[in-house]
């Protein structure tokens, strides 16, 4: 195996992992460094038509972040109580240390597009996962001006350096009991998988595959993991979107939606992608500078779709994987020529993945991972392993006995509870009335949600958290808009389905991997299931009836169960 190199200004175009500085390399990039060494392992020799492995990458290690806060006496604004916006704005104004300066410029030299990558101390950790809570920024790199793609460079990497005391990190760091003050930061420069179609650049495929599933469905076992994919950039997949999950056990299992209209309905629509254009607005503060969103019928026109689609035929009401010849009927993002036809073999290849990375770890593990299919014949397909993140299971032995548990005292009974455990100290409840409820309405309530979380941790206080929709999406419309840093001393987070409306939870989000790494149950309530939920109890204890984010405080603490190995959950009085 090559080994990892400190950066040369004359060999970094045929360098595949180097590093700069003499610090750490912080979490994420030590799973990229495993990940290196793995995608050495015979086993992937029998896919002679793909190349697995880590993109180019270049680690910023911590030691230059050490330098440029004290260079820049930083300090006081960065853990001053400024908004995110104020630091960002500050940290930009400040230099760079000197010495990296010229090896920045010849990393600048390149012309192709870079991701900016956080990879701070704790970032990743199984004990105390921080997994997006920091910055990641993407820049095109085709400015024929060098001098401009090294600015657009130095512009990410303090972004970076200065998301590092943002709000949500520092909320985050109270809550797991975490110093922000001895938080370091490095910086990984990775080359961005994909391909330029016209204007715009992203890969055919992104995915997170999981080791480990709570929520396995027909025959397969929790111990078959889930991977969910999606088309573009994995922006989508990690920030809640509504990717394509399957069992790598049975991948051609039918989805879990009631009707083809339903997954219409539902499945992915649009797609991130690095805009290759003219810049519409310079905003070096802003993660989304360079990002746009693609349409499907943007991303035919761009011959992307070959692998990710199927075509509803009316006629039939049927979905035909591919493309249909006829050009004619609805596209629908279902993998089906990948997972039913197995055109490439992506869902073996991801199983030696899992399997070999479980083996090299020790433990349960999310994988995060892009596909790019070549124009030409001549290149091999390209699978890109681009983090790796161990996940804590509990295998704490839970049992739920129903006859022993009056049925009055029942607050909540859940057959899709993620997680595994008990917990008898919370004593409040917040929640949104069903009554109340409309997702128009579902960004004020994120910010309400945070006003409670913040006196909660003042207070040094848990609670239960219930809602509808998917918590942590980005869309509004699927769910409530909260980052991890928002409900932080959520001890248990409830995902009701509101008026027969179910929605399918992303378990390939950082949000997840957060509340999985921190043994958060995670219940799910189901009209169409024996599950209930006792509303007029929680109504009736209220304590505020006038906001649209209600508070239930209790005298006695609750009781609560999760069975992981039957996925049961109870919460009880």
């Amino acid at each position: 195996m090559e080994n990892i190199k400190e950066f040369s200004r004359k060999t970094f175009l045929q360098d595949s992992f180097t590093y700069l500085g003499s610090g750490s390399f912080g979490g994420k990039a030590e799973g990229l460094k495993l990940l290196h060494e793995i995608s050495e392992n015979p086993i992937f020799d029998k896919y002679p038509d793909f190349e697995v492995s880590i993109p180019k990458t270049i680690v910023i290690t911590t030691s230059y972040f050490d330098e440029f806060m004290e260079q820049n006496d930083l300090y006081p604004v960065a853990l001053s109580e400024k908004d995110d916006k104020l630091i960002s704005y500050q940290f930009q104004k400040a230099s760079l240390p000197p010495g990296i300066l010229g090896d920045l410029r010849i990393i600048a030299s390149k012309t192709t597009p870079l991701a900016i990558r956080s990879s701070s101390l704790l970032e990743d950790s199984a004990e105390t996962p921080m997994a997006g809570i920091y910055a990641t920024k993407m820049i095109p790199g085709n400015q024929p001006d060098p001098g401009t793609r090294f600015r657009k460079l130095t512009e990410a990497i303090k972004l970076i350096y200065a998301s590092t005391f943002f709000s949500a990190p520092k909320i985050s760091m109270t809550a797991t009991g975490n110093d922000i003050y001895s938080e370091k930061m490095a910086v990984i420069i990775q080359d961005v998988s994909g391909l330029q179609h016209n204007r715009r650049f992203y890969p055919d495929i992104s995915g997170v595959a999981r080791s480990f599933n709570y929520y396995p469905t027909g025959h397969s076992e929790s111990e078959d993991g889930v991977i969910s994919l999606a088309l573009g950039l994995g922006k989508f997949i990690v920030d809640g979107g509504n990717p394509w999950p399957y069992s790598p056990a049975a991948p051609s299992a039918p989805p879990p939606y009631n009707s083809i209209n339903d997954m219409m309905k539902n499945t992915q629509a649009s797609a991130w992608a690095i805009n290759m254009n003219i810049l519409k607005e310079y905003n070096p503060i802003s993660e989304n500078e360079y990002l746009i969103k693609v349409s499907l019928k943007e991303a035919e026109y761009d011959n992307s779709l070959k692998y990710s689609v199927s075509t509803y035929d009316p006629y039939s009401d049927r979905l035909e994987p591919g493309i249909s010849i006829s050009g004619k009927g609805p596209r629908v993002i279902t993998f089906a020529p990948i997972l039913q036809n197995r055109e490439l073999p992506l869902n073996d290849i991801l199983i030696d993945l899992m399997t070999i990375s479980k083996e090299k770890i020790k433990s349960q593990l999310e994988i995060e991972f892009a596909v790019t299919i070549p124009k030409d014949s001549e290149t091999k397909n390209q699978l890109s392993m681009l983090q790796l993140r161990p996940l804590n299971i509990s295998e704490e032995k839970v049992t739920i006995n129903f006859s022993t548990i009056k049925k009055e005292n029942i607050i909540l009974k859940s057959v899709n509870s993620m997680g595994n455990g008990t917990n008898n100290n919370i004593k409040d409840i917040v929640f949104i009335n069903p009554d109340d409820f409309n997702f128009k309405d579902s960004t004020r309530i994120a910010r309400e949600i945070e006003t409670i979380n913040k006196q909660m941790i003042h207070e040094k206080k848990q609670y239960i958290l219930i809602g509808f929709g998917r918590w942590g999406s980005s869309d509004p419309w699927l769910g409530i808009p909260v980052n991890w840093s928002m409900i932080s001393a959520a001890g248990v987070i409830v995902e009701a389905s509101l008026h027969g409306r179910p929605v399918d939870m992303s378990q390939g989000s950082h949000f997840f991997h957060n509340i999985t790494n921190l043994r958060i149950p995670y219940i799910c309530i189901d009209d169409f299931s024996e599950d209930f939920l006792n509303w007029n109890w929680i109504n009736t204890n209220c304590n505020n009836t006038n906001s649209l984010v209600k508070r239930t405080k209790l005298d006695n603490p609750l009781k609560v169960k999760i069975d992981g190995r039957i996925h049961t959950g109870v919460i009880f009085r």
